[in-house]
């Protein structure tokens, strides 16, 4: 019975891929492929995880049951991700382009996404996490980055370069407040941020959301126009883009701060 809900994910992955697969060789199909850079994931990653591993670290399969047997979706993000970077790589191999995967990590859910994503992804949206939600809530830094429990992962997005683009103001809607994301220690560590928007028709004011995102980083955060370039330069970098933008770097002052860490 589990592997009859593992053909069907897989089924369902084969009807989203093989369009892409079909378009590498047909020429009146490829030029749908210049249009598209890269995957996100689903949106809300803070749907319910199982702990699928006992003792041994291994998966259950008496858990999943459970879960088949409740109606319940028996699959994890960590799943998810490692599909959709199988499937990703694969379209890859035999497009001769490389489409990049940046699934939503780190927004809502559990550690172990933003594992995965530093596994499996090239960046990704969101990323407030790597502060974790409890120890957010302290507005001395010092206090933060001394009880993050997150703290591995955050050392391992910054020394690795891994993208994360954030998107403040729809977090500061959904799930923390500006107080409490803390993008000027993420910044000031290294970590490669930039700022994105989320539902911008939800969340934003005018026909301008990024420019939003920047007056509020920059009033909020007390971010200086140069601080302001290196998130436009990090975008670039995040995108892969051939545009960059010069800029002093910054490394005495990061390898300081994570000599703390």
């Amino acid at each position: 019975e589990i592997n009859n809900y593992f053909d069907k994910l897989i089924e369902w992955f084969d009807n989203v891929f093989e369009p892409f697969f079909n378009a590498v060789n047909d020429p009146s199909l490829k030029i749908f492929l210049k249009y598209i850079s890269g995957f996100d994931s689903v949106d809300n990653e803070d749907e319910p995880n199982i702990n699928y591993y006992n003792i041994n670290t291994k998966i259950d399969d008496d858990k999943i049951r459970v879960q088949i047997k409740n109606r319940k979706n028996p699959f994890t993000y960590s799943m998810y991700i490692f599909l959709m970077w199988k499937y990703i790589s694969k379209l890859n191999s035999i497009s001769k382009k490389t489409f990049k995967f940046k699934p939503h990590a780190g927004e809502l859910g559990d550690i172990h996404h933003l594992l995965s994503a530093y596994l499996f992804t090239d960046s990704i949206c969101h990323g407030i996490n790597l502060i974790d939600n409890k120890v957010s809530k302290y507005s001395n830094h010092n206090i933060i980055l001394k009880n993050n429990k997150n703290i591995v992962m955050l050392y391992l997005y910054i020394k690795d370069q891994v993208g994360c683009a954030l998107a403040p103001i729809s977090n500061n809607y959904l799930c923390r407040k500006y107080s409490c994301l803390h993008l000027d220690i993420l910044f000031k560590l290294g970590l490669r941020m930039s700022l994105c928007t989320d539902d911008p028709l939800m969340f934003h004011l005018s026909d301008d959301p990024v420019l939003e995102e920047f007056s509020m980083a920059k009033n909020y955060y007390n971010f200086s126009n140069g601080d302001l370039l290196e998130l436009v330069n990090n975008s670039y970098l995040i995108g892969d883009s051939k545009l960059r933008i010069n800029l002093k770097n910054r490394y005495n002052l990061r390898n300081k701060l994570l000599q703390k860490l």
